[in-house]
């Protein structure tokens, strides 16, 4: 086999691997970190253990929200909730752009981000 030949069959085989289709992404995984906690504060925060114990009384605060279809998350008290999960009893059911839905015992409660309505207590 000549030069010329054997270094046309190997520029093929490169391009077709270099053009091969990459395999399909899974979109099942949630994320294993928080990306929006800060590094500087890490202590502080509350671990995701305590915060499901907590009474359903408490006031949630919410943090930030990560649309992403059936796997949005929220950021709520530090702690990440996918679409399904639990906190103080109330069960994550929606996640918009700047709020939350949550529910128990079909008594919806509504978390947002903006300021001037921010979880009140008396909900």
């Amino acid at each position: 086999m000549s030069r010329q030949t054997t270094t046309n069959r190997l520029s093929l085989v490169a391009a077709m691997v270099l053009l091969s289709p990459a395999p399909a992404a899974d979109d099942s995984r949630t994320l294993r970190t928080n990306p929006f906690s800060n590094p500087y504060i890490g202590d502080m925060e509350t671990t995701k253990e305590e915060v499901l114990k907590a009474p359903a009384a408490i006031v949630y605060e919410l943090r930030g929200t990560m649309t992403a279809g059936a796997n949005s998350q929220a950021d709520i008290d530090g702690i990440i909730l996918a679409i399904g999960e639990d906190i103080g009893g109330y069960t994550l059911v929606s996640v918009g752009l700047r709020e939350v839905v949550l529910d128990k015992d079909g008594e919806q409660k509504i978390l947002s981000l903006d300021l001037d309505n921010r979880n009140p207590p008396n909900e």
